[in-house]
């Protein structure tokens, strides 16, 4: 699998985890704000998932999974992260990659 596609994934993964989609919240969040929240660009059973793969890292490598979290999930830039997490961009750079490395050999082996 090219690694932009687990890219690609793992973004249509923080949508989903932002918006609740899937979880019932997602339609009526929107209603209340009078639109504004798009929808996932991948299904609930994907993203759900992508999720448990995400929970495996978790378990495995907290800090880059923590990295992935805040990076796809929050929407936080790298050097937002390091500032958050007080480790330097270039470290938050390395586990994002190497987390995504190994993510992308998870979904294939997942068949995700």
């Amino acid at each position: 699998m090219a690694l932009r596609e687990t890219q690609d994934k793992l973004e249509g993964w923080g949508k989903w985890m932002r918006g609740g989609i899937g979880l019932g919240y997602g339609n009526v969040l929107s209603d209340l704000r009078g639109g504004g929240l798009p929808s996932a660009p991948i299904s609930d059973d994907q993203a759900l998932r992508i999720d448990r793969v995400v929970a495996v890292l978790k378990q495995t490598n907290y800090e880059q999974y923590q990295c992935i979290k805040l990076c796809y999930e929050g929407c936080m830039a790298v050097r937002s992260i390091a500032r958050e997490i007080k480790i330097s961009h270039q470290t938050v750079t390395r586990r994002i990659e190497a987390a995504e490395h190994w993510l992308d050999v998870a979904f294939e082996v997942e068949n995700i």
